[in-house]
């Protein structure tokens, strides 16, 4: 994504994305406007979590290429709604973490190539995720 293209975007500035570490032409434009409709459709402010886009250790592959953003909303009362507005927004990968030392959720969201949807937890007082699916298969 380029200055110009990001003329297309109207809920956030560049210097939103470049704040997480990231470059502009490090990121997917497809990636941004997803965020832009996420913004405009729920109403509240959506922040991006430093070295939440390509940079920073991350074990999904859509970072890397710049299709993945992980971000916080802090008004948001109920992920179910995050969840519901973000498909409609085109992302595929949707990730909700929940911190309880911080208590506080942030969320993984991307437009990879597959549907994927998970849930992590970081106990109290423990510093490791815990990772399980969001929506288990009738045989699971």
């Amino acid at each position: 994504m380029n200055r110009l293209e990001f003329k297309l975007i109207r809920y956030f500035t560049p210097e939103e994305i470049t704040s997480t570490g990231a470059t502009l032409d490090s990121v997917q434009l497809e990636l941004i406007l997803a965020y832009d409709k996420l913004r405009k459709i729920l109403n509240m402010p959506i922040y991006f979590v430093y070295n939440g886009f390509t940079t920073g250790d991350h074990k999904s592959k859509y970072h890397k290429s710049g299709e993945a953003g992980d971000s916080a909303i802090p008004k948001v009362k109920r992920f179910q709604t995050v969840f519901t507005v973000a498909l409609e927004c085109g992302f595929r990968g949707i990730g909700f973490y929940y911190n309880e030392n911080t208590k506080t959720f942030s969320f993984h969201l991307d437009v990879g190539k597959e549907y994927r949807q998970w849930k992590a937890i970081k106990k109290k007082g423990s510093q490791v995720w815990t990772y399980s699916d969001l929506i288990l298969a009738p045989d699971k």
